[in-house]
């Protein structure tokens, strides 16, 4: 799977990492495995790092079929809060969209370019 995570207990934090080719069936794959870590729970922070992902098959459709996985999980991702960091355009689309799209529901996602400016904002508990 093109999505390595890792989480760390003692800081309350998952550790995302994309890589190589990237599609929704990965990130739905990768989120369904991350909520059956028995390490996870309900208001983690993670900082999902995709600037190493060199392609991506990312379509709308899959976009869509993301989003409703994700309204599955909604009980544990409340009180979640989530940086995604990308450097290519069209992911920092798609991650702007889910942003506006998931608000309601996960209203701590930002989108970042750089990785010091999304710990930042992580670490300064989303401010």
């Amino acid at each position: 799977m093109p999505i390595d995570y890792c989480i760390d207990p003692e800081r309350n934090l998952v550790l995302v990492e994309g890589h190589g080719t990237l599609s929704f069936d990965d990130l739905r794959e990768f989120r369904a495995i991350l909520v059956d870590d028995p390490l996870f729970h309900s208001g983690m922070k993670e900082l999902a790092d995709f600037r190493p992902v060199e392609e991506h098959n990312l379509t709308l459709e899959g976009f869509l079929r993301f989003l409703e996985q994700e309204k599955q999980y909604i009980d544990l991702l409340r009180g979640y809060q989530i940086v995604i960091v990308t450097d290519n355009n069209l992911h920092y689309g798609f991650a702007r969209m889910y942003m506006a799209r998931m608000n309601d529901l996960i209203p701590n996602v930002q989108v970042f370019r750089h990785v010091d400016e999304a710990k930042a904002w992580l670490l300064d508990g989303g401010e």
